[in-house]
């Protein structure tokens, strides 16, 4: 999945829990792990309705195996299912999950943890009108995704997007265009390159155009005032340039699914291409043996 090889890591990940499956049956820790697991390869596909199905069938057999709220096999298939619905824009039913996930850990008086400092966390919140906490969990995770892997890694310029998103919901112009400026720049950069720890390039896209979104509303708030001279920008040209980029992500899509099939007529392409088809054929014989065990979907 760090690689990016996707296909790849669903056939392995399916092996692993058709394995689990012949050990103990469908209500194992094991399985509930596994099946959680294809729920995150299932996300990281843009595959987001599979996943959600995945994340509450592992939700589902934790309950069944007496898995307490706050254990990390529990809070590991919330995440994957919170994961899921942000994927199809249901930001109340996400922070459902995320307020669920959090309640348990107060219980246990666990006050840290990466779910008090997801970026999806953040998402959630802002889309929900909940601006001002979402201010707050989005610094937390820059923070934490700064000490982790570094300013430029794309957790971190994501997380900073979404800060940015939070300043405008509050009404800091300045602050917005700051975090901005900080990530807008490497996310595009980014969504050109093909890898992107196992996210698809749907996935860096939208969030892509979450935050270039947010940057024109903000850009058009501050042209012609004081903002815009101490930001030193043209906001109307800056404003018109990030429109572009949104245009012309779905034409840049269409053209490289076209050049993707043309390349195919090249040798070692084509041979690529025969090996993705041979590993989703192996992912379909899988799932004669247990999808019915499961209830997955294929």
């Amino acid at each position: 999945v760090q690689q990016g090889r996707l296909a790849e890591a669903e056939v392995e990940i399916r092996a692993a829990l058709l394995s689990a499956l012949k050990r103990s049956g469908r209500y194992g820790s094991e399985v509930a792990k596994f099946t959680g697991d294809l729920a995150w390869v299932m996300s990281a596909q843009g595959r987001a309705r599979d996943a959600e199905a995945l994340a509450r069938a592992a939700i589902e057999i934790n309950q069944r195996i007496n898995s307490i709220p706050s254990s990390g096999l529990m809070l590991r298939s919330r995440r994957y299912l919170a994961r899921a619905l942000l994927g199809q824009e249901r930001w109340a039913a996400a922070l459902a999950e995320y307020r669920t996930m959090i309640a348990a850990l107060d219980k246990t008086g666990r006050k840290k943890g990466s779910v008090r400092s997801s970026s999806g966390y953040a998402l959630a919140l802002l889309k929900t009108g909940n601006a001002r906490e979402a201010v707050k969990i989005a610094r937390r995770a820059v923070r934490r995704y700064q000490k982790r892997v570094g300013k430029k890694h794309i957790q971190t310029t994501t997380a900073r997007s979404f800060l940015a998103m939070a300043q405008a919901g509050v009404g800091n112009d300045t602050e917005a265009l700051k975090e901005f400026g900080a990530s807008v720049r490497y996310l595009l950069q980014r969504s050109r390159r093909s890898d992107d720890e196992g996210v698809t390039k749907t996935g860096r896209d939208r969030r892509l155009q979450y935050a270039i979104e947010t940057y024109i509303d903000v850009l058009a708030r501050i042209r012609g005032t004081a903002a815009e001279r101490e930001a030193g920008i043209d906001a109307a040209h800056e404003a018109f340039r990030m429109a572009e980029v949104i245009r012309g992500q779905t034409v840049q899509r269409a053209l490289a699914a076209s050049a993707a099939r043309a390349a195919a007529k090249n040798g070692d392409l084509a041979d690529m291409v025969r090996r993705e088809q041979d590993a989703l054929k192996r992912i379909g014989a899988l799932n004669n043996v247990y999808a019915n065990a499961v209830s997955i979907p294929t």
